[in-house]
C-alpha cells in the first residue's frame, strides 16, 4: 500500500490551513506602527512647498559662503545649499587643526538688503553631522565678528562631516528657521 499520496495531501491540507489561519489573524489584529516618524514625514510633505517658498525668497535676496579655518573666499565651491536641492559642490578635502572654527559670509544681492548682511540682523547656528558615528553634534550660534560670522572652537576626527547651518532672522515674529549645508572631508 503507498501512503506517500496521503501524506502529501495532509500537508498541503496544513500549509493551506495555516496560510488561511494567518491571514484571518493579520486582518483580525494588525500591528500599528510607530506614528512619530510617519508623522514627522507627513508634517515636512505638507509644509514642503512652504518651506522651498521661503527658502527661494531668501536665496533672492542673500547668499552664504562658508569655510572651516579661514575667511571663506566668494565662489562657488564655498557656497551653501539648501538640503533640499540634491546637486551640490562634492566634499571638499580639508586638513583639521586641534581648534577649528567655521566662518560664514553674508552677501546681499539687494541694495537695499546690503545694511542687513553688514550688521548681524540674522541669527546661525552651527551643527556637524559625522557621518562615521551617525551623530549630529550641535557646535551652537555664530557670533558676528568683522563682517562674518564666527563660530566657537570645536575639534574634528578624521572623516565625512557634513555643516548644517541653521538661520533665522532676528526681526522675524514667525521664527522661520532655513536650512544650509555643506560636506567636507577632514583628512
Amino acid at each position: 500500500m503507498n501512503r506517500w499520496v496521503l501524506g502529501i495531501t495532509c500537508f498541503l491540507g496544513i500549509a493551506v490551513f495555516g496560510i488561511i489561519w494567518s491571514v484571518v489573524a493579520a486582518i483580525n489584529s494588525p500591528i500599528i506602527e510607530d506614528q512619530s516618524y510617519l508623522m514627522k514625514k507627513s508634517l515636512v510633505d505638507t509644509e514642503i512647498n512652504q518651506i522651498i517658498q521661503r527658502e527661494n525668497l531668501f536665496s533672492t535676496r542673500f547668499v552664504l559662503y562658508a569655510s572651516l579655518n579661514t575667511s571663506p573666499a566668494i565662489e562657488t565651491s564655498n557656497r551653501l545649499v539648501f538640503p533640499y536641492y540634491a546637486h551640490q559642490e562634492g566634499a571638499h578635502q580639508i586638513q583639521a587643526l586641534p581648534k577649528n572654527t567655521m566662518f560664514v559670509r553674508v552677501v546681499a544681492k539687494d541694495v537695499k538688503q546690503a545694511n542687513k548682511a553688514d550688521s548681524p540682523a540674522l541669527r546661525l547656528k552651527l551643527f556637524l553631522d559625522y557621518y562615521q558615528d551617525k551623530k549630529v553634534i550641535e557646535v551652537g550660534s555664530m557670533q558676528f565678528v568683522g563682517g562674518e560670522y564666527k563660530s566657537g572652537e570645536f575639534a574634528l576626527k578624521k572623516g565625512l562631516y557634513k555643516a548644517i547651518f541653521e538661520v533665522s532672522e532676528a526681526g522675524d515674529e514667525k521664527k522661520d528657521k532655513l536650512y544650509f549645508q555643506k560636506e567636507f572631508i577632514v583628512y
